[in-house]
């Protein structure tokens, strides 16, 4: 409601706004684009971290009484292919009103443990079976993953062996349910999401309100200050805190008293679409692949007045996905690494 009130503020007065000198709408334009490449970094560094905390869950899993045969599956030596889905639901909209925040592509080839992950615009205009031209969060918005999932692989053309939805709120209820986590800060990094509440705790951003600064050293971090650091972090390109999380979740994966709390928390947020595959065989093809290696890929496109228009074939991309050369086509093509 306040949206539409702003909305309709602004349109009474639009005619009072000066007109734009030049150039200002061009650097409006690439200073936003510049956000939404940090914010689906973040996001990328979150979502390919949940991924490997799933895996590591699974590990202990199918080594419970009675499941021991799932620990000899065999990791699959062809390529698999994954689409990670970022949601951030506050609680203030509807479940079946929350687009896509972050869309990634997963590469993952076992044989020579390497993955890269594909960064989709979340502006991406896709083509929607009896909805035309939509784009890709809202893709998610209308169908859930199975929508987005189809529509990723009709424009790529390479089938999807499974994704995941991330919720934000599930990595602090992971996190929470480990009891925290020990994180080696190493450079200065200010929040963007919290704040201090002036009573010892944090808080949404307010007027009057400091930001919370994860100054460099060593302590405990609770559930909310380590998704938030992490989240800064990785929009940072730091991924060193990254690792040092995930070393600390397999630890508190590998404790048996932990694990019955790690399992419930990462499925109230984590929701698995496996195909025809299982828990154990995900983990058995992500074990090994270290998130801090994965390489970063950006979804060629081009900018339109509606979104981004995915160029054709993706410049090749979707021809390397299908054959297992996204290697050799991202050293012939630097100018989408990211």
């Amino acid at each position: 409601m306040i949206d539409g009130l702003l909305r309709d503020t602004f349109a009474r007065h639009e005619e009072l706004v000066p007109a734009a000198p030049p150039g200002l709408r061009a650097a409006i334009l690439t200073g936003a684009r510049r956000r939404r490449v940090r914010r689906r970094w973040a996001w990328t560094g979150l979502l390919t971290g949940v991924l490997v905390i799933v895996a590591l869950l699974a590990v202990p899993v199918t080594a419970l009484p009675g499941q021991t045969a799932h620990r000899q599956v065999a990791a699959p030596s062809a390529p698999m292919h994954l689409l990670l889905v970022g949601i951030d639901h506050a609680g203030e909209e509807p479940a079946a009103q929350v687009r896509a925040d972050a869309m990634v592509l997963v590469h993952i080839d076992p044989a020579a443990r390497t993955a890269y992950a594909v960064m989709v615009p979340r502006d991406l205009m896709l083509n929607l079976p009896g909805l035309g031209r939509q784009r890709a969060d809202g893709a998610y918005l209308v169908g859930g993953y199975r929508r987005a999932a189809d529509a990723m692989a009709r424009l790529t053309g390479v089938p999807l062996d499974g994704g995941v939805v991330v919720d934000i709120a599930a990595m602090e209820s992971i996190t929470g349910a480990a009891g925290g986590v020990d994180l080696c800060v190493e450079r200065r990094i200010q929040s963007r999401h919290l704040a201090y509440d002036g009573q010892g705790g944090v808080a949404e951003p307010a007027y009057g309100r400091a930001p919370v600064v994860y100054e460099p050293g060593c302590r405990h971090y609770d559930a909310r200050e380590a998704v938030d650091y992490l989240r800064e972090a990785a929009g940072a390109g730091d991924e060193r805190g990254l690792r040092q999380y995930l070393t600390a979740m397999a630890v508190a994966a590998s404790d048996p008293v932990r694990l019955p709390a790690l399992l419930a928390a990462a499925g109230a947020g984590v929701e698995l679409h496996l195909g025809a595959g299982s828990l154990a065989g995900l983990a058995g093809t992500l074990r090994g692949i270290d998130p801090g290696r994965v390489s970063g890929v950006r979804l060629p496109s081009t900018p339109s007045d509606t979104g981004q228009e995915p160029l054709p074939d993706g410049d090749g991309l979707y021809d390397a996905l299908r054959a297992g050369r996204v290697g050799s086509w991202l050293a012939a093509h630097p100018q989408y690494a990211a």
